[in-house]
C-alpha cells in the first residue's frame, strides 16, 4: 500500500498490505511537487495527484517505489509519455492512498 502526504514537497511511503510494515525509505518528491492530494493505481503503477497550480500527476512503480517521469503537454493536450512528469492544466483539484 502506498500513502501520499500533503507536505511540501510531497512524500510517498510504502507499507505491506498484510502486516502493515513499512517498506524501504520515504520517497520525497522534487521541489514544486507538493501536496499529494489523491491517488489511483493499476496493476503496476500508482498515480498521485498533486494540489499544485498547474495540477500535476506523478507516476510511481510499485515494485521498487521509484518515480517515473511522464509528460503531459498542456499546450495541445498530447499523449502522456512514460518517461516524465504529468502536468495538467484544466483540473486543479485532483487526499491519498492506493494499493497494489
Amino acid at each position: 500500500v502506498l500513502f501520499g502526504f500533503y507536505t511540501t514537497p510531497g512524500k510517498i511511503l510504502q507499507y505491506t498490505s498484510l502486516d502493515f510494515v513499512k517498506v524501504g525509505s520515504t520517497m520525497t518528491l522534487s521541489s514544486g511537487e507538493d501536496y499529494v492530494d489523491c491517488a489511483s493505481s493499476d496493476a503496476d503503477y500508482a498515480y498521485f495527484g498533486l494540489y499544485t497550480t498547474p495540477a500535476m500527476i506523478v507516476k510511481v512503480y510499485f515494485d521498487d517505489v521509484r518515480l517515473l517521469s511522464a509528460s503531459y503537454n498542456p499546450a495541445n493536450f498530447g499523449q502522456i509519455s512514460i518517461a516524465q512528469k504529468v502536468t495538467l492544466t484544466q483540473a486543479r483539484l485532483l487526499t491519498a492512498m492506493t494499493s497494489d
